[in-house]
């Protein structure tokens, strides 16, 4: 499992690799990748446990190409951003029939290669959209254990959902927040925070009245989806669109949004043992 990190990552020291300019489609967005408020969480991941691993709000300063600037939050835990280097992102692309770069979305999904969505992958991704459109207003002006929570409760919905289920556990069978987490050692803590409670229980707040089995598919949103897939010697990570595509709001439906796990990583943080 990855996390953010300065330039995004924790398992030492990560040499980007740079990807030529001329590589980059004509319609595609560069963005510089940077920390919007992010805390520091245990986390576990298809029974993979990561120390460390930052979550909160991202922005993505526009470099060249269509669109402007936006904050958002990741999708795919085993996707990888580098806070400071830039990576191209192809126009807002609608998440139906998507299924996710790594791993594949939804509950009973690990482990699993999926080329279409089954109903557990679909309904992770209402639940996350659900979620984050709905409080999307808290990257803007939340507090950081407020982005921290969402970011957290996006993770537990794309990855603990299941079609069948009537909510979503914070801690569930493939994703799962095992603790706060200590930056106070040495190299550890620059510019960020280390995870609450406050934002664990911000997380459970958000998650919870979400029923995946009444969702439907009431959200159009979008993805910014990377071109290509790996940059800077990472596979990137997908983030939800900030503003979706026409939704189309059912009666109860109030939630939306996912590690950077796929985590955000600082290139100037080491990994704990």
């Amino acid at each position: 499992m990855k996390h953010i990190k300065l330039a995004i990552r924790t398992v030492g020291l990560v040499a980007a690799v740079s990807w030529a300019a001329g590589a980059v489609k004509a319609q595609d967005t560069v963005y510089t990748i940077g920390s919007g408020g992010l805390e520091s969480f245990n986390l576990s991941m298809d029974g993979v446990t990561e120390d460390n691993s930052l979550a909160g709000s991202i922005t993505l300063t526009h470099v060249s190409g269509p669109g402007s600037s936006l904050a958002s939050v990741c999708t795919d835990i085993n996707g990888t951003v580098f806070l400071g280097e830039t990576y191209s992102y192809t126009p807002p692309t609608s998440f139906n029939n998507r299924v996710g770069i790594q791993p594949n979305w939804g509950a009973g999904n690990a482990g699993t290669t999926l080329s279409s969505p089954n109903a557990n992958s679909l309904a992770a991704i209402q639940a996350a959209a659900d979620i984050f459109y709905n409080h999307i207003s808290i990257l803007a002006s939340g507090t950081t254990d407020q982005k921290a929570g969402l970011q957290l409760a996006v993770w537990a919905a794309l990855y603990n959902t299941s079609a069948s289920a009537t909510s979503i556990s914070l801690d569930g069978t493939r994703f799962s927040v095992l603790s706060t987490a200590n930056l106070s050692g040495s190299g550890y803590g620059a510019g960020y925070n280390a995870g609450t409670q406050a934002a664990i229980n911000d997380a459970i707040s958000y998650l919870s009245g979400i029923d995946p089995a009444t969702l439907g598919t009431p959200f159009s949103g979008a993805l910014l989806i990377p071109d290509p897939n790996s940059q800077n010697g990472e596979i990137a990570q997908e983030m939800f669109a900030p503003v979706p595509e026409a939704p189309t709001l059912i009666a109860g439906a109030l939630l939306l949004l996912p590690f950077a796990a796929s985590t955000l990583r600082s290139r100037n943080w080491r990994k704990q043992s």
